[in-house]
């Protein structure tokens, strides 16, 4: 396996994510001090990763979530879905080298902002809570393999 820091973007994206699940309702500056804060862990996170594949010692460099790269970022999480489960998916690959990243804050971080996007995507909302006994049975499906 590699592993390789993300773009700010994909961290941008996620943090924003991550805060509209869990601040809602507080006030915008406070909105934006806790995306920023998300943003560090996930980088941290990231670079914890790397730094442990390649036996390096890399400092995260800073990243920081103004107005207006939030809206955007904010509109974008709204807006589409799959994009934040991509980078959602990303991240949690190149994060995972480190034995811990199954026991980090990053890790629960990209979870909940996983199911949170999941639960965006058309249909979803319809979706069967689990299936009764013998409904697969019950279903015809044909799976054109089995004809050949």
């Amino acid at each position: 396996m590699s592993a390789y820091i993300v773009s700010n973007d994909t961290i941008i994206l996620i943090a924003v994510a991550y805060t509209n699940v869990k601040g809602e309702g507080t006030s915008l500056r406070n909105r934006d001090f806790m995306a920023n804060q998300t943003a560090k862990v996930l980088l941290r996170a990231n670079y914890a990763s790397v730094n442990y594949r390649y036996e390096e010692g890399n400092k995260p460099h800073e990243i920081t979530i103004t107005g207006e790269l939030f809206d955007s970022a904010e509109t974008d999480a709204s807006e589409k879905p799959m994009d934040v489960i991509g980078c959602c998916r990303c991240l949690d690959y190149q994060s995972c080298e480190h034995p811990e990243w199954e026991k980090r804050t990053g890790k629960t971080i990209i979870d909940t902002v996983m199911m949170w996007a999941l639960g965006k995507l058309p249909g979803y909302s319809d979706s069967k809570w689990g299936l009764e006994i013998g409904e697969l049975s019950k279903r015809k499906i044909t799976n054109i393999f089995r004809l050949m």
